[in-house]
């Protein structure tokens, strides 16, 4: 009898803790938003873009540029846009021996004002769907 209880609060538990779980079958309202980015006027070949929501409530949301476009499943609501590219700027050993193979150094092609100390914004809603960037080398 004692393991009859025993078992029976153990599965109450987990129906418990599985109905609190999650936000009841919805998933967030989300938007895509898609665009072009350019640098100095060409599309930027490779890179990333993120929007990172200002008011903190939900997710980073993110994605990849290929040859100047993008598209992101962003949260609604404003949101600081980060862009980034990485650039290879020359060669250097792995170790400090005859043989050791080469890697690449890389530093980020985009000014820090559109990452690190991004000043770009957007605010993500229904009717705002479609993001162009047009940025400078030399902001």
């Amino acid at each position: 009898m004692r393991i009859r209880s025993v078992i029976g609060v153990f599965f109450t538990m987990i129906l418990i803790g599985l109905t609190g779980c999650g936000s009841r079958g919805r998933s967030p309202e989300m938007f895509r938003v898609s665009g072009v980015i350019k640098l100095d006027g060409s599309p930027l070949k490779t890179g990333t873009i993120n929007f990172t929501p200002t008011d903190g409530k939900n997710q980073v949301a993110g994605g990849t540029v290929t040859n100047g476009n993008y598209s992101v499943q962003v949260p609604p609501g404003p949101a600081k846009i980060s862009i980034s590219s990485p650039k290879v700027v020359g060669t250097q050993k792995a170790y400090d021996t005859p043989d050791s193979p080469t890697m690449d150094i890389i530093e980020e092609a985009i000014p820090a004002a559109y990452n690190v100390d991004t000043t770009l914004e957007h605010n993500a809603t229904e009717a705002k769907r479609d993001l162009n960037f047009e940025l400078k080398s030399s902001p």
